[in-house]
């Protein structure tokens, strides 16, 4: 009766990680004009959905190889969804997350002739395309609020902090 017990409670504890939350794979963020600071603001999401502890978000660094073998117009590639969805599936993904930078404000602090800081704002558009249908199950759009810091980057992962609850409710009320 113990041994049944113990191999109940081991199955109950193995199937218990990990397997119930979704899996995501997060493309990097595209946009109109041509910015930097996408990587800055693709890397702050990724970090946003795993600090939550609700998502598996594949590895970035596996998804870029994978995007890498498909060739050099992967951001032009990967809106299609025909092919995202290929590469969702050797992803192993449930979902994939394309974002697109609508607006980027980022603005240098100056006092007399000295950088002292950074002040950026952003609207940016996520879209997340169900990797077994290949149909776009949601789109929201989020605005920051201002974000400062010393560098641009950390100016961005302060305006991006500012929607994290808004951004972690979108993700929860359409992925769980």
């Amino acid at each position: 009766m113990k041994l049944l017990i113990i191999l109940l409670l081991s199955f109950q504890f193995l199937s218990g990680q990990n397997s119930l939350k979704p899996t995501v794979a997060i493309n990097t963020f595209s946009s109109s004009e041509t910015t930097k600071y996408a990587e800055a603001i693709t890397n702050q999401t990724n970090r946003s959905m795993v600090m939550s502890k609700q998502f598996q978000v594949i590895n970035k660094a596996a998804a870029q190889n994978l995007m890498n073998t498909i060739g050099e117009n992967v951001n032009e590639i990967s809106m299609d969804s025909e092919i995202t969805v290929e590469i969702g599936k050797h992803l192993q993904a449930q979902f994939i997350l394309n974002g697109n930078i609508d607006i980027i404000n980022i603005t240098r602090v100056v006092s007399g002739a000295s950088v002292t800081g950074y002040k950026a704002a952003l609207v940016f558009t996520i879209s997340l395309i169900n990797v077994e249908t290949g149909v776009t199950q949601a789109i929201e759009t989020f605005t920051t609020k201002l974000g400062k810091g010393m560098s641009p980057e950390f100016a961005i992962a302060k305006a991006i902090d500012s929607i994290e609850k808004k951004m972690n409710k979108f993700f929860q009320s359409q992925l769980l």
